[in-house]
This record gives C-alpha cells, structure tokens and sequence, in this order.
C-alpha cells in the first residue's frame, strides 16, 4: 500500500493521524522543529541520545542544544515533509517511524545556498511524570542530487 508525502502543515497532519492523545504529541514536537527550526529541549529526557549518520556517536542533550545553537543563525529550515510509516504507543513508552523531505538554506556571510535533503527518522519517547520525553533518535540524512550541480 503506496502512503502519500504529507507536507506537514499542523492542522492537515492532526487529521491524518488523529488516534491517540500521544499523536497530538508529536504533532506539537514536529510544529516545533518546523516552526523554530530547532527541537523543542523541554520535551527531551535529561537522558535523550540523539544520533544521524553524520556523527560518529550519539550526542547528549546538553551536546544537541549547543549544536542547535550554533547552527541557528547558520541554517534555517524552509520546508518539513513527512511521510509517517509506523508510530506504536504502549502506555509509557512509543516510538515514531517516518520519511522525510527537508530544504534549508545555508547563510556564510553574504552566500545563501538552498539545500534538499531526505531520509528517515525514529524517535524514541518514553513517559515520565505525565509528560512524553524524546529518549532518543537514529536519523539517516541524505542530500538530494541536485544540491551541487552549480558546483560541477
């Protein structure tokens, strides 16, 4: 069965996989990462691990927070796409599979380069106090083709 590519507009993705109150859930934390171009920290375990096939070792949150501090002024996310494959809910702990389709422009200086990317997502969440936590995630990032063409 063919899934079709959600542009993730929040009031188009709450209909698409309005289940279970743990969906509004993510819902929020991918507003968030598309909104501000940055995780929201206060839905991360103080424990969160985050991991892409860019990094040689998973990152700490504390790790994740710098990084994202550093990159703000340096990238921002233009568009979020995503294809939700798999989400498992048990009653503290769930897991999110999804396709994704990314552009982001680069700012070094005066030079702004439009870049596409694409891959897949699992994010780890577990319940604590009441509240879902990212306990971690495992992103494989690839660039689209076209990137560079300027460039040959």
């Amino acid at each position: 069965m063919e899934q079709k590519l959600l542009t993730l507009n929040p009031d188009s993705f709450c209909r698409a996989i309005n289940r279970v109150n743990f969906e509004m859930v993510v819902i929020d934390f991918l507003r968030h990462k598309i909104t501000l171009s940055i995780y929201p920290h206060n839905m991360y375990s103080p424990e969160c691990l985050r991991w892409n096939n860019q990094l040689p070792l998973p990152i700490t949150k504390e790790q994740s927070i710098k990084r994202y501090e550093e990159m703000k002024d340096i990238e921002k996310l233009e568009n979020f796409g995503i294809n939700p494959a798999r989400i498992v809910v048990t009653e503290n702990a769930a897991v999110v599979d999804y396709y994704f389709t990314a552009e982001a422009t680069y700012t070094r200086g005066e030079k702004k380069e439009l870049k596409e990317f694409h891959g897949q997502n699992v994010e780890f969440f577990v319940k604590e106090g009441g509240k879902w936590l990212l306990l971690g995630d495992m992103t494989t990032i690839e660039e689209a083709e076209n990137n560079n063409k300027d460039d040959e």
